[in-house]
Order: C-alpha cells, then structure tokens, then sequence
C-alpha cells in the first residue's frame, strides 16, 4: 500500500490559509460597503477609510466598519433642543 498523501488533497493548513483569506476578503468588501453607503462621510473620509481597509488586511476592514456603524448610529440620533 502507498503511504505517501496526495498532492492534490489540500492539507489542513491550507485549508486554513484559504478560510482566512475568505475572511479577509469578505471583511474589506464588507467595509467598502459600509464606507461607501455612509452618506455623512465627505468624499476624501471615504478614500481614506478604503485606502485603510485595503493597506492594513485584517486591522483597516475591521476598524472601516466600527468607523462606518458608529458614524451612522450618530446620523441616526435625533438631536432634542430643550425650551
């Protein structure tokens, strides 16, 4: 019997390897989404936050999108003047 692997079976670290840059990939285009719908955001925010999220592969999606959510909950706020 042949004792040596397959060269075609992925092994478990390449596995690994693809889920992680699915990941990656699915936080940036999340973040572009986000950054991009924000409509407070002025063109030149908007750059940067992708620039960011493109630049810094795990760390720029991440901070683009809690940029994005905390910018809309504060568009979302009503501001109340009290008499």
């Amino acid at each position: 019997m042949n004792d040596q692997l397959n060269p075609i079976v992925p092994t478990a670290w390449e596995a690994a390897v693809a889920g992680a840059g699915a990941v990656s990939l699915l936080l940036f285009v999340a973040a572009l989404i986000l950054v991009l719908r924000t409509g407070s955001f002025s063109p030149g925010v908007r750059f940067a936050l992708a620039l960011l999220a493109f630049a810094v592969p795990v760390a720029g999606p991440v901070a683009g999108i809690v940029v994005a959510l905390l910018e809309q909950r504060r568009a979302r706020r009503r501001i109340t003047v009290s008499p």
